[in-house]
């Protein structure tokens, strides 16, 4: 067998002990909105979408009880989409349609900018659908082109 997962009985005897609620946390991730519950045995939380001051305290609640969470959103055009009261940027296809792929560059340095002093770990973006189907009302705009090359220049830029 190429892969073999080892057991440990430290870990085994602490799933033990933990509800199935908090069992569930632990392999999901949950998503936290305006009023709810901050459970501190999370291993990961999804915080979108938020005003900016609500998610910087809801990060760090989380983190205080937990240095090591992974804090994620989505932040497809910029900020804004995540946190409430920063900026919305156009689509990755508007970014494209400019033919100037810094500019994806500068709409993911922001997002990460916002994202950090919030609290934010990890960003679900850029979104990286590549358009097969005009007329989707989805990846008509959030994906930057139907040509693969021009979504990875676009894409790897953000």
């Amino acid at each position: 067998m190429k892969f073999k997962i080892r057991q440990y009985e430290d870990i085994r005897e602490y799933v033990k002990t933990l509800s199935l609620k908090e069992l569930i946390y632990i392999i999901t991730q949950p998503n936290y909105r305006i009023d709810d519950d901050i459970h501190n045995f999370s291993k990961t939380a999804f915080i979108h979408p938020n005003a900016y001051g609500k998610v910087k305290n809801i990060a760090a609640i989380l983190k205080k009880e937990n240095a090591n969470i992974l804090i994620t959103t989505d932040m497809e055009a910029g900020p804004g989409t995540a946190l409430k009261g920063t900026p919305i940027f156009p689509s990755m296809r508007a970014a494209k349609e400019t033919g100037d792929p810094h500019l994806a560059y500068l709409m993911g340095v922001s997002a990460a900018k916002y994202a950090k002093k919030a609290g934010i770990n990890w960003s679900f973006s850029p979104c990286v659908d590549i358009l097969l189907n005009h007329q989707s009302p989805i990846t008509s705009l959030r994906s930057a082109s139907e040509d693969t090359d021009e979504v990875i220049t676009y894409a790897s830029q953000y």
